[in-house]
């Protein structure tokens, strides 16, 4: 209980980045147990965030997707 909905790794050097998205229904917030779990990956070097809709989780990835491809 608590992991995300949605893990990837988006292409990076030397090592792929670890991408957790926990979706919520708009207007709802990631549980105290959730909200632990992302600060953990964080911690760990993951990206972890939470949106309440898909087109943003498209953003995100897609952001680091072109932000891994300029550096």
């Amino acid at each position: 209980g608590g992991m995300t909905d949605i893990y990837v790794l988006v292409h990076s050097e030397p090592y792929a980045t670890p991408v957790h998205i926990e979706v919520k229904l708009p207007g709802n917030k990631p549980t105290p147990r959730q909200e632990k779990v992302m600060r953990d990956l964080r911690k760990a070097g993951a990206v972890a965030v939470w949106v309440d809709n898909f087109d943003s989780a498209k953003s995100i990835v897609e952001g680091l997707i072109r932000y891994n491809r300029k550096v």
